[in-house]
């Protein structure tokens, strides 16, 4: 899948950019670039009409930028560059979360998630928040998320997620 979302759709009530979700859901997202969301780029999370949770949802080589623009308006804010809030099994890869207005991705819900090689670059509150359910964070990189200390980068309030081989140090990006 490729896609360019330049506004949001609402699903139950709530505005996304994209949502996964119905009867054992399983798709893959890539090569996009995703922005302009008012609340989540992406959200893999249970509909209210679906009857099972998404399940092994896969993004990978995408950009997600500038989504939640409007979540200043909301307290607290909400929304990120993409948001696994249910389901399991979950994987985000290779992708580029810059300038979101919250987090560059969350997981809240969703169990036996995993991120790695991707970047997390300049999201005004956190690089990757990990909520509840244990996730794998492996191989990605930091810089200057939320007021750019380290406590804001790799935020994990779960029991049990793997961390390993995440770099916070400046990523020297370069114009083509």
């Amino acid at each position: 899948m490729t896609c360019l979302l330049a506004y949001s759709a609402e699903t139950g009530g709530i505005p996304y950019g994209l949502t996964y979700g119905g009867a054992q859901l399983q798709s893959t997202a890539k090569d996009g670039a995703y922005s302009l969301g008012q609340q989540d780029g992406v959200n893999a999370s249970f509909i209210f009409t679906a009857t099972e949770p998404p399940l092994n949802n896969v993004l990978r080589n995408n950009n997600f930028h500038h989504t939640s623009l409007f979540g200043s308006t909301q307290s607290p804010p909400r929304g990120a560059g993409i948001s696994f809030a249910s389901g399991s099994g979950h994987q985000a890869y290779n992708n580029l979360f810059w300038s979101n207005y919250n987090e560059g991705a969350r997981v809240s819900y969703a169990s036996s998630c995993k991120f790695w090689q991707n970047t997390f670059y300049k999201n005004a509150a956190l690089g990757l928040y990990l909520a509840n359910n244990p996730a794998t964070a492996k191989n990605n990189g930091f810089w200057q998320n939320g007021d750019s200390s380290l406590a804001q980068q790799l935020v994990d309030q779960s029991v049990g997620s793997t961390k390993q081989g995440n770099r916070f140090d400046d990523p020297r990006f370069v114009q083509p």
